[in-house]
């Protein structure tokens, strides 16, 4: 819920944008949740609410949710995430873009084992 602060009266004024900022609050909820259980609980009431929602962002948002559910929740079991795995892609697309002139695979992987992907996600 939007605090009344001097500076913040949006929500009287831009209702939609109000809406917004609940979903984010609630999304963010959903985060800091602690075990399955509460993060189950939290997911549902946010798909709820986007589900009375008539902003078309948020219909997209419930789309989203609803189709990525199993793999959000089951951050919940072992709170782990494939940001490990983005990192180390991330590095190797920014090597070929660097690299450019590698002909030869091999090449391109010494590149990236000596260091010149690995260098920032191994930190």
């Amino acid at each position: 819920m939007i605090q009344e602060e001097p500076n913040l009266k949006i929500g009287k004024c831009k209702p939609e944008l109000d809406e917004l900022y609940r979903v984010k609050e609630k999304l963010h909820t959903l985060y800091r949740s602690r075990g399955f259980l509460r993060a189950y609980q939290s997911y549902r009431k946010i798909i709820t609410s986007l589900e009375s929602s008539s902003v078309p962002k948020l219909k997209t948002l419930l789309k989203t949710l609803k189709k990525w559910r199993d793999e959000i929740l089951n951050y919940f079991t072992l709170r782990v995430t494939n940001g490990v795995t983005e990192a180390i892609n991330g590095n190797a697309k920014a090597l070929q873009r660097r690299a450019r002139g590698y002909r030869q695979f091999k090449n391109y992987r010494l590149g990236f084992f000596t260091g010149e992907g690995v260098r920032q996600s191994v930190k």
